[in-house]
């Protein structure tokens, strides 16, 4: 939950929030590149639907409706996907509230069948 001490949440809107703005001062890591955003169809000047839900480019509204500014991000394109609308993260601040995804079920069960495997006991690595 945001704004608690200490911090219950994650620290994915400051990490991808935008940079160089003196109100949003994320660190803009990972942004999209030109050659990602080639890879989108475009057909009869119909671009693919999926990359404005994926990324904020120049030219297009910013999750909460107000204009996306290039200089956000080094390549002008920044990603959507762990970004929280600004109104509802003033500041960049490092403890939003989105769930995020760090591990998934099917990976534990991989580890523990590798681990047993590693200890010799095959056998066992083959039944979830």
């Amino acid at each position: 939950m945001r704004g608690q001490n200490p911090g219950l949440g994650n620290y994915l809107n400051q990490d991808f929030a935008p940079r160089g703005d003196s109100i949003y001062s994320g660190y803009a890591f990972d942004p999209p590149t030109q050659n990602f955003i080639d890879e989108f169809e475009v057909v009869d000047t119909v671009v693919d639907p999926r990359l404005d839900y994926s990324v904020g480019r120049p030219g297009k509204k910013w999750i909460n409706g107000e204009a996306f500014i290039p200089s956000w991000s080094q390549t002008t394109y920044i990603s959507k996907k762990h970004i929280q609308p600004f109104s509802e993260v003033p500041n960049a601040t490092a403890d939003g509230y989105l769930s995020y995804v760090y591990l998934r079920y099917a990976d534990i069960l991989l580890f523990k069948a590798e681990a047993l495997n590693e200890l010799g006991q095959t056998a066992e690595s083959l039944i979830p």
